[in-house]
């Protein structure tokens, strides 16, 4: 299933001053990938999703992963980040 993402808007909730922000596409014959993390306070847990575009805005690939243990959400955001890296460099 081909997926296409136009106009997508982001925002974050609990922030009232962050400002919404548009998904912008990478250069012609480029990918892109975007990366988020959530922390599980209540189980001692965070998790990541990693998502690949193309430069059409195609879907091309996507994975998630859970890791236990206690993580503050920027720390959560850089261990997702750093899966992502060592996931695409095996791609």
């Amino acid at each position: 299933m081909v997926h296409k993402h136009q106009n997508l808007q982001i925002h974050n909730q609990n922030d009232e001053n962050s400002t919404p922000f548009r998904w912008v596409r990478p250069t012609y014959n480029s990918l892109k990938v975007n990366v988020d993390a959530v922390v599980f306070t209540d189980c001692g847990s965070f998790g990541a999703s990693i998502l690949i575009r193309d430069h059409n805005g195609f879907f091309v690939k996507a994975k998630s992963v859970a890791q236990s243990g206690k993580s503050k959400p920027r720390e959560a955001e850089a261990r997702a980040l750093m899966k992502a890296l060592l996931w695409i460099t095996q791609l």
